[in-house]
């Protein structure tokens, strides 16, 4: 497995707003300062010819997928109510 692209922050942390962090041929690392987080799919995703894996993070915290959908819907629903004020 050879990493393809590495971003960091100025702390050399794992960090990247709209894309990957980390990028390797058989996987990818959405990071923000060194902590897995995504808010439009999976932090995490490994590839190998047989299995195909997401997980999903907030702010370093892994949740499942019920849980993740839950919470980004809230999120949603509570930017647009700050806008409706």
């Amino acid at each position: 497995m050879s990493t393809l692209e590495q971003y960091f922050d100025e702390n050399r942390r794992y960090h990247r707003i709209d894309g990957p962090a980390l990028v390797t041929d058989r996987s990818e690392y959405w990071m923000i300062h060194g902590r897995l987080h995504r808010e439009d799919g999976p932090a995490k995703i490994l590839k190998s010819k047989f299995r195909h894996i997401e997980d999903y993070y907030l702010n370093g915290v892994k949740l499942s997928k019920d849980d993740y959908d839950v919470k980004i819907l809230s999120m949603k629903l509570e930017m647009l109510l700050e806008k409706i004020k």
